[in-house]
């Protein structure tokens, strides 16, 4: 059975270069949240058009057009993930719409209860669907080191305009995340600091 390996964490903490090695250690599919030629532009273009500081309130933010386009985007990634595992691929997803919940909620300030309907509608579908007769085999990796925050900090760019301290608070909520769902033996954690971390955890996920 082919395995869905789901990247996450804030960024600068070895996403990328982790979802590269296991691409070619497994030959998998690599799928990039933010990138979906489909639905990109007008998701990108209604989230990030504004500076982070016009939204701050809920009531600058429209949850009502912004929650179901997030919804379709990562319904599509979703989509294009089960496709590739029912080829026999390995599929390699770097972040998913957990990174929309812990973004939004911190940068964005807008209550996580408007986004978790949606959040909770695409978990549903990642662990109830069925594939030549099995339920998917597929697991979370939590990328998380404190070296990120130094990294981000002299890489601050306009994509990622975000404040050292706002960087904190990601790590924090994706740190939450990682112990809320490590009992579920679905999770495992990824430290860029430890360079043979990388290896041990590549020979659990195969």
């Amino acid at each position: 059975m082919p395995k869905l390996i789901i990247l996450e964490g804030p960024d600068c903490c070895g996403k990328t270069t982790l979802a590269r090695d296991l691409v070619t250690k497994l030959r998998a599919a690599y799928l990039h949240n933010t990138y979906i030629e489909k639905f990109s532009k007008t998701v990108w273009d209604y989230r990030f058009n504004r500076p982070y500081e016009m939204l701050d309130t809920p009531a600058q933010y429209d949850s009502s057009v912004y929650c179901p386009y997030v919804f379709l985007y990562h319904e599509e990634l979703l989509r294009q993930a089960f496709l590739n595992l029912e080829l026999n691929r390995h599929v390699v997803m770097d972040r998913c719409w957990l990174s929309e919940l812990v973004y939004t909620t911190c940068l964005r300030k807008v209550s996580d209860e408007l986004l978790l309907p949606w959040i909770n509608k695409l978990t549903n579908q990642l662990t109830t669907r069925i594939i030549d007769g099995e339920h998917i085999d597929y697991s979370f990796v939590f990328c998380l080191s404190e070296k990120g925050r130094e990294i981000h900090e002299a890489q601050r760019d306009e994509a990622h305009p975000y404040t050292s301290e706002q960087w904190d608070d990601l790590y924090k909520s994706y740190q939450s995340l990682a112990l809320a769902m490590s009992p579920r033996n679905r999770c495992f954690t990824y430290d860029l600091d430890d360079s043979d971390n990388a290896y041990d955890l590549v020979k659990q996920l195969i």
